[in-house]
């Protein structure tokens, strides 16, 4: 998996050998849509189930197998309408084409934002963790210790 501060499932576009570091997989199902996959690991809940599955090294460093991963979960895609599925491969699009940043950096992206909007849309989840429940204001949740926090009205949770 991948070293530092970023979190990200990589592909490649031909045969490629790999070593003991990288985690590769393998396409079993020849209808399944690789794009939307792909879109869908790498989006905060994919994420999210690799720390799941991850087991703790010391000081913040989080370690992950292949063991792990068989044991994970991922976003079921044929949960998705068409409609979502164009949108989300759309907007995947933009994050592929530049570089990936740090995740703190990466969550707070503009683009990061909008495909995230649209995975949890595509679930009926996405009011839960983007909008604030007191003003109905839009992007404006952070977290502090264990609150979640306004910026637009301060509203602590």
């Amino acid at each position: 998996m991948n070293p530092g501060e970023r979190l990200f499932y990589g592909r490649f576009t031909e045969p490629t050998i790999i070593n003991q570091r990288l985690i590769g997989l393998m396409q079993r199902d020849v209808e399944i849509d690789l794009d939307l996959i792909h879109a869908l690991l790498n989006s905060m809940i994919g994420m999210f189930y690799i720390e799941a599955v991850g087991f703790g090294r010391g000081e913040g460093v989080l370690d992950f197998s292949k063991d792990n991963l068989g044991k994970g979960y991922m976003l079921n895609p044929e949960k998705i309408s068409n409609k979502y599925r164009k949108e989300i491969i759309n907007a995947f699009e933009k994050l592929k084409i530049r570089e990936i940043k740090p995740l703190r950096e990466e969550l707070e992206e503009t683009d990061r934002i909008y495909f995230e909007h649209i995975v949890l849309s595509a679930f009926g989840i996405d009011k839960i963790l983007y909008k604030c429940p007191d003003c109905d204001s839009e992007y404006n949740l952070y977290t502090e210790d264990d609150k979640i926090i306004c910026k637009h009205c301060g509203l602590k949770i």
